[in-house]
């Protein structure tokens, strides 16, 4: 378009097209440039990693391999479809099924300890990089 020239209807709708996307993009990412969005979610990342890597069960690093098998099966012969369904029926949350296994095998005797640590180190993992913007 030239100087003194009338802007073109199509031209006119292209800018507005192009502002309606620049101002919706600002609010998505809550008027922040993207340059700073991205180093923040970096920033949060590295910290949820550091944060993990500190507060890992140590049990973890120590499995018995050669009692982990054993292990598991006892947990699979625990857990039967008499059992899943029990626990659907009472909607039990992943803690307690894992707390009612592991109370079991300490009161019938049956050794738990990789098992234990193994349960321990999944559940602390967390569901998501950035879980305290969902659940506060």
């Amino acid at each position: 378009m030239l100087e003194g020239d009338k802007p073109r209807f199509t031209e006119v709708s292209h800018l507005f097209v192009d502002l309606k996307n620049k101002y919706t993009n600002r609010l998505e990412n809550d008027y922040m440039p993207l340059t700073i969005r991205n180093e923040l979610t970096k920033l949060v990342e590295q910290i949820n990693r550091d944060y993990f890597m500190g507060h890992m069960p140590t049990a973890a690093v120590t499995l018995k391999e050669e009692s982990l098998f054993d292990e598991v099966s006892y947990v699979a012969n625990y857990v039967n479809n008499d059992v899943l369904k029990r626990w659907e029926e009472m909607k039990s949350s992943t803690e307690q099924r894992w707390i009612e296994v592991f109370k079991h095998f300490k009161d019938s005797g049956i050794p738990f300890q990789n098992c234990l640590a193994i349960v321990q180190y999944l559940l602390c993992l967390p569901g998501t990089l950035l879980r305290n913007e969902f659940f506060p």
